[in-house]
């Protein structure tokens, strides 16, 4: 016991008088919305992205890619330390725009997240689709900062509102989390998403019930109890292994009863977006 004083007391000298504690990371929304615009608009200026356009083109209707679905592995087993352990593959979907008032390019920024190292990514397909003239083109930022063009769209679905683009991340190696293959009611989830430019935010709930939507197309959504909102579109909901059980799609508000209904996209549209090469399984 004497000595662990001795040491917790040496320690506070050491650090100026205060106890040395393991501070957490404090997230900085204006200093990332300022990188994003201007790492994007150097990616701009040096001719490396995509004009919004082509990739406008590519959304015009459902198509799969011809490729084998992710691997299914797990990041974690328990749920602990989840968010540290999957923030990695969580990205910002930048759309960079011109407002008309000035030549400045800005972005207007939703959720998505990485499911290759080489830079294969899922967002929302209502995140990717915008035919505004202003539109430059899109941009995506990895969690470690660096900002990377989306330079084309893999497969799109209009009905799922899903998305898979490929980021042109050169040498780079980007931290992929794996995709689910079940879920169950009661079971908890995670998202980590970017509502209203709150960077990283973390919220946690359970599957409520699964669904045949009407709001969209009679397809299948996930009703899950993590909050998210504006700028959450895309973002992915894990399972407690780190695996995306769903991806983030909109939040029905009913004001006169002040509730939300939270509806996600089933990890099984997104193995839909991939159509397995028969020619390379033989």
């Amino acid at each position: 016991m004497r000595y662990l004083l001795f040491f917790a007391l040496f320690t506070m000298l050491a650090s100026g008088g205060v106890l040395i504690a393991d501070e957490p990371e404090y997230i900085n929304d204006r200093k990332i919305r300022a990188d994003i615009e201007r790492l994007g608009t150097e990616l701009v200026e040096a001719g490396k992205t995509i004009d919004n356009p082509i990739l406008q083109e590519r959304l015009k209707k459902d198509f799969t890619v011809d490729a084998a679905p992710p691997a299914e592995f797990t990041l974690t087993e328990d749920g602990e330390n989840l968010y540290d352990t999957v923030d990695d593959g969580v990205l910002v979907i930048s759309r960079l725009y011109l407002c008309g008032k000035c030549d400045r390019l800005h972005p207007n920024n939703a959720s998505g997240f990485v499911i290759s190292k080489d830079g294969l990514a899922i967002t929302n397909h209502h995140v990717m689709e915008n035919n505004n003239e202003l539109t430059n083109t899109f941009v995506a930022m990895a969690r470690n900062g660096k900002v990377y063009p989306v330079v084309e769209v893999l497969a799109a679905s209009d009905k799922h509102d899903l998305a898979l683009v490929q980021l042109d991340v050169g040498d780079d190696e980007l931290s992929p989390v794996p995709i689910a293959r079940t879920a169950v009611v009661g079971e908890d989830v995670h998202v980590v998403s970017h509502p209203k430019g709150r960077f990283y935010e973390y919220s946690r709930g359970h599957i409520g019930r699964f669904l045949i939507s009407p709001r969209n197309k009679n397809t299948p959504r996930i009703s899950v109890t993590s909050h998210y909102g504006g700028g959450s579109s895309g973002g992915p909901i894990f399972n407690d292994k780190g695996q995306v059980v769903a991806v983030v799609s909109e939040a029905e508000i009913v004001p006169d009863r002040k509730i939300v209904f939270y509806d996600a996209v089933p990890y099984s549209a997104i193995l839909e977006l991939f159509e397995p090469d028969q020619k390379a399984q033989k």
